[in-house]
């Protein structure tokens, strides 16, 4: 499946409706978080979520995106409602934002543009992520050039929508 580019506004791709090419791989879809790591800019690797991560990456086929990642293992149920500091404790260990994406096939650039976020730095931005398919997976493996951090999101579809 295609994302037409239909219009570019203040630097925005606006995307048009999807179209869909024969056996090609798409990235839209119910995407499940199978492996989760992230590099500092000395190498140093790490697992933020655990080594089994929770969490979908959702892209539509009219161009939405929702994100939700929790850690391994999940939180338990408190009693209700939660207190303030657990509130905070699963907000600070968390990543949950929506808003719509564009991607590039060609190049391998899919980019996540943010509205609402959990973090309200995120809210608003534009990431770019690149990406691979390996097999049935979707390999986001992208770097922060500022920081020098390397970061990879392993996914594995479990819903596919019908075009």
């Amino acid at each position: 499946m295609r994302y037409p580019l239909s219009a570019v506004i203040g630097g925005l791709a606006v995307l048009g409706p999807p179209t869909l090419l024969a056996q090609e791989p798409t990235v839209v879809g119910v995407w499940d978080i199978v492996e989760l790591v992230n590099w500092s800019a000395d190498g140093e690797r790490s697992e933020p979520f655990g080594q089994d991560p929770n969490g979908y990456f959702v892209y539509t086929p009219e161009g939405h995106l929702i994100l939700q990642i929790l850690p391994e293992p999940l939180p338990s149920r408190q009693p209700s409602p939660p207190g303030i500091e657990d509130l905070a404790a699963r907000a600070r260990s968390s990543i949950a934002y929506f808003g719509t994406f564009g991607v590039d096939y060609d190049r391998g650039i899919l980019v996540h543009e943010i509205v609402g976020a959990l973090s309200p730095n995120r809210s608003g931005g534009s990431f770019e992520r690149t990406f691979r398919f390996e097999g049935e997976d979707l390999v986001l493996d992208f770097a922060n050039a500022a920081t020098g951090r390397r970061f990879l999101r392993r996914l594995r579809r479990v819903e596919a929508f019908d075009p």
